[in-house]
């Protein structure tokens, strides 16, 4: 009896062990769908800035160029060319958008900058829509401790998602203050808005908003921008209302 009771332990242990292999081997493959998908969503970007640009050089062939526009343009391809670079690098460790890097890759992070540099970054697009950007930032803001690569992410997927959903000749107005020792930061324009029953679940996984359908996307950027802000201990909200434009709030 006592060789049963030892064979019949020894299964049962096998048995678990083999149950908690094929559940980390599940998180594992859902892990890399994640990321596949991530990546995909974040590379659009950066190709769509340097898309526009190339059309930009590409039409002052042949005619009377500026050249400081020239340059610009170079620049700002150059730039996301890097950019993209950067981001399949940062997803080769496929655990980056679950647990954003360590304490050690954190450093002081100019927000106001970040900001700023994605406006320029959006320059022909933003001229192609006819869209007015108003910058509201306050001079005192303090840096932010964290992730540059993974915050820049943040403002990008969220001034592109304004710029997307703004139509023909509407406005976007970025802007950043001190409340008490915190960020606040808030992205508002005046696009087509976001259904009432829509905003509870806005920010999970592959979320497509109605009337979307047109638009290019994923259903991936607010659900990478709420999981970077949650390892920041930050927070974001949404107030919007259909036709009337959608407001983004961070802390």
């Amino acid at each position: 009896m006592l060789g049963i009771s030892v064979l019949y332990g020894h299964l049962t242990n096998q048995v678990k062990r083999e149950k908690r292999r094929v559940k980390q081997l599940k998180q594992t493959e859902e892990l890399k769908r994640q990321v596949v998908c991530a990546l995909a969503h974040d590379v659009k970007a950066p190709l769509s800035v340097i898309l526009g640009h190339a059309e930009l050089l590409a039409r002052s062939v042949g005619g009377q160029p500026d050249p400081a526009e020239q340059f610009v343009s170079l620049k700002c391809i150059r730039e996301n060319i890097d950019r993209i670079v950067k981001l399949v690098t940062g997803f080769l460790n496929v655990s980056e958008l679950v647990t954003p890097k360590t304490e050690t890759s954190k450093s002081e992070v100019e927000i106001n900058a970040i900001i700023r540099d994605v406006i320029r970054q959006q320059t022909v697009t933003l001229r192609k829509k006819d869209l007015n950007v108003r910058l509201e930032l306050a001079d005192d803001l303090k840096p932010c401790h964290g992730d540059q690569n993974q915050l820049e992410r943040v403002l990008w997927n969220l001034i592109d998602n304004a710029i997307k959903f703004t139509p023909q000749g509407g406005a976007i107005t970025l802007t950043s203050r001190m409340i008490a020792n915190n960020i606040s930061l808030s992205i508002r324009d005046t696009g087509v808005g976001i259904p009432k029953e829509e905003l509870p679940n806005l920010f999970l996984e592959f979320k497509r908003l109605k009337g979307s359908a047109n638009i290019d996307g994923t259903g991936l950027g607010l659900f990478i921008v709420k999981t970077i802000l949650d390892a920041h201990n930050g927070a974001i909200t949404a107030e919007s209302q259909e036709g009337a434009g959608t407001t983004f709030k961070i802390i």
